[in-house]
C-alpha cells in the first residue's frame, strides 16, 4: 500500500495525473483518514480539469489537517478553476492567516482583486 502511494507521488511530480489516479483511487477505501491521499487526489483532479472533485478532495484533506497552507492554496486554485472567485479569495485569506508570508496567496488575491484571472 505504501509503495503504491509513493509511486503515485512520483507520478504526480512527473505530471502523470491520470496514471497517478489509477493508483490512488483504489487506496481511497483503505486510507479514508489519510489527508495526504485526499490532497493528492485533489491535485490530480484539478490538473485533469475536474474542478468539482478537486474541491471535494481538498476540502476533505483540510478537514483532516487544518493547519496545512499548501492544502488551502490548492483549494483556492480549485475554486478559481471552478469559477468561484469569492470562495477562492476567502480560502486565500485563510492561507494568509496561517502563513502571512505566502507569496502565492498574496499574488492570487491580487489577481482576483484586479480582475478574473485563471490560475
Amino acid at each position: 500500500m505504501e509503495k503504491r502511494l509513493n509511486d503515485a507521488k512520483t507520478m504526480v511530480d512527473a505530471k502523470q495525473y491520470n496514471n497517478a489516479l489509477e493508483l490512488l483511487i483504489p487506496l481511497f477505501e483503505e486510507r479514508e483518514r489519510d489527508h495526504e491521499l485526499y490532497f493528492l487526489l485533489g491535485k490530480c483532479f484539478l490538473e485533469t480539469g475536474d474542478s468539482s472533485n478537486a474541491v471535494r478532495f481538498f476540502q476533505k484533506a483540510i478537514e483532516l489537517n487544518l493547519r496545512e497552507p499548501e492544502y488551502l492554496l490548492a483549494l483556492g486554485r480549485a475554486y478559481e478553476s471552478f469559477g468561484d472567485p469569492i470562495k477562492a479569495m476567502d480560502t486565500y485569506l485563510k492561507v494568509l492567516a496561517l502563513s502571512p508570508e505566502s507569496v502565492v496567496a498574496s499574488e492570487r488575491m491580487l489577481a482576483l482583486v484586479n480582475g478574473w484571472d485563471k490560475p
